[in-house]
């Protein structure tokens, strides 16, 4: 099971947000809890999944997101994508080298950018969405 980014992986940096009133890690040591900034690589697009468990293979980003390279200061995430009744719900989680074998959820950060190009990945929205970084088990 390989661990490593595809083979020159760009894509845009994103700031993280934590809670200001807040001491503890929910995330429960979760890739947002250790860093400052991500850098989304690709997306998950789960909208038509045949089940929870069996999720879509990582997509790269559009070409003109192809910007910055993940760094060890900047590790690489992914955006899912998935469909909750007639909701669209997106968030963002670490990249998974191995196709997705660790199932995440929200750990209470947010991730979000003022690139216009993100914006767009989220249905056109300007805002920050949930991290799902927290893995139990």
């Amino acid at each position: 099971m390989s661990r490593t980014l595809p083979e020159g992986a760009k894509g845009l940096i994103l700031s993280v947000y934590r809670p200001a009133d807040s001491a503890y890690d929910c995330t429960l040591n979760g890739v947002s809890s250790r860093h400052a900034k991500l850098t989304l690589i690709g997306i998950i697009d789960d909208r038509d999944a045949a089940s929870w468990t069996t999720p879509a293979p990582a997509k790269g980003l559009p070409k003109d997101c192809h910007v910055f390279a993940p760094t060890a200061d900047r590790p690489a995430v992914v955006l899912r994508i998935r469909r909750m009744g007639d909701r669209l719900v997106y968030s963002v989680e670490p990249y998974q080298a191995d196709g997705g074998a660790r199932w995440y959820m929200a750990g209470g950060n947010h991730a979000g950018s003022s690139d216009s190009r993100f914006a767009e990945l989220i249905g056109g929205l300007y805002a920050a969405i949930a991290i799902h970084d927290r893995h139990e088990g």
